[in-house]
Parts: C-alpha cells; sequence; structure tokens
C-alpha cells in the first residue's frame, strides 16, 4: 500500500527541531512523509500522490492542513 503522510510541523506544539525531527523519521515507517511549506503545496502533493496511485493519505495537522489535503481529492 502506497501511502503519504501530510505533516504540518507548524500545527500545535512540536516543539524543538529536534522533536519534529524524531516524529518525522518515526513516521517514514507510515509511507512517504512530507512536510509542505503551504495550503497549495499539501493540495498539489496529495493530487500528484493520487494521480500517481496512491492509496492512503495520512494527515497530522490542524483543520486548515485537513481542508487542503481534502481539496487535493478534486481537481
Amino acid at each position: 500500500m502506497k501511502r503519504l503522510v501530510i505533516l504540518n510541523t507548524a500545527s500545535g506544539r512540536l516543539g524543538s527541531l529536534g522533536t519534529r525531527q524524531k516524529l518525522a523519521d518515526h513516521l517514514h515507517r507510515w509511507g512517504q512523509v512530507v512536510a509542505p511549506a503551504s495550503w497549495i503545496d499539501s493540495r498539489d502533493k496529495v493530487r500528484d500522490f493520487l494521480r500517481q496511485g496512491g492509496d492512503q493519505v495520512v494527515v497530522l495537522g490542524g483543520d486548515g492542513t485537513l481542508n487542503s489535503v481534502v481539496n487535493g481529492f478534486w481537481d
């Protein structure tokens, strides 16, 4: 199964850069991890992933991150 993990590093209280890096390293076991730079970047990464036959998208972020990912499911 091809899985994409969208990680919004600005969401919540992830703490230091070291903490964020540890989280990203752990999440790589789940699939491809990306930390988009913007709402549009997040949407586009999801679109590209799905067009390439991706199976599952996991979202770790707030409501804005979820909104951008949902928009990535439609052209």
